[in-house]
């Protein structure tokens, strides 16, 4: 088990995963944390979408130019999806939701990345959240921020040292 701190310096984005799939158990295990994820006037204007399908998962990984291609190697992937009806904050919500995916997939050694969804397009200039919105059937009034990508990591990454903090970017009282 990790201290919180040993946890974040640990997390580091993952591109390359084995081939080998992530029991339901675990991927249920990731979701709990952002199930109870700190919302605005706990609206919770969110909802995941799981996907394994390697038709979905390569969909996720060509919607947009640059920044998916890996999705296509992952084990898994989770979309987070945001009502602007229910929240005017849902970007915000869902960024901490996401957030903390990451922080239980890696206690559990598993390796995930964020992939920007929202104000992203493909080639074509077609926003990428209408491609996946599309495939799966997801309805006008929720919008995608982003997707999580998920997967036993093919090679562990060295983890961020106190070295790596940058105090500069700190100050007090004023700017």
């Amino acid at each position: 088990m990790y201290t919180f701190l040993e946890l974040i310096k640990k997390r580091r984005s993952i591109r390359k995963f084995e081939d080998k799939k992530i029991p339901q158990e675990q991927i249920k295990e990731i979701l709990k944390p952002a199930l109870l994820s700190p919302s605005s006037k706990s609206k919770r204007p969110w909802k995941f979408i799981v996907t394994e399908e390697s038709e979905k998962l390569e969909l996720i990984a060509k919607c947009k130019p640059f920044g998916a291609k890996f999705v296509t190697d992952a084990s898994a992937a989770i979309l987070i999806l945001g009502n602007s009806e229910q929240s005017d904050v849902w970007i915000e919500d869902c960024a901490v939701a996401t957030t903390l995916i990451q922080l239980a997939a890696e206690e559990k050694n598993i390796g995930s990345t964020w992939v920007q969804i929202r104000k992203r397009k493909n080639e074509e200039g077609e926003p990428a959240e209408n491609i996946l919105k599309e495939s799966f059937d997801i309805p006008e009034s929720w919008n995608i921020l982003a997707v999580v990508a998920l997967g036993y990591k093919q090679k562990e990454r060295s983890s961020y040292s106190d070295d790596d903090m940058e105090w500069d970017k700190v100050s007090y009282e004023k700017f």
